[in-house]
């Protein structure tokens, strides 16, 4: 698991498999299966923006770290 915040919400990098009930049934959580595309991921930061009652994003994918290596250049 690895965690960036943005304007100190975390959006955290999760392997799908981790992803626990409890979060998937937080409606406070935004789930998103990341697609490969960072048009998306920037979509979801601004849902988030636009909704107060999101107070943690979770992007996973099934090999993470294909997922940690696609976002490290951004970070």
């Amino acid at each position: 698991m690895y965690k960036i915040y943005i304007n100190e919400i975390p959006l955290i990098l999760k392997q799908k498999e981790l992803v626990t009930v409890a979060e998937q049934e937080d409606s406070t959580i935004l789930l998103a299966k990341y697609t490969g595309k960072l048009k998306h991921l920037l979509q979801y930061i601004d849902l988030y923006e636009k909704r107060t009652s999101i107070n943690k994003i979770i992007h996973m994918l099934e090999d993470y770290k294909q997922l940690k290596e696609i976002f490290f250049p951004f970070l």
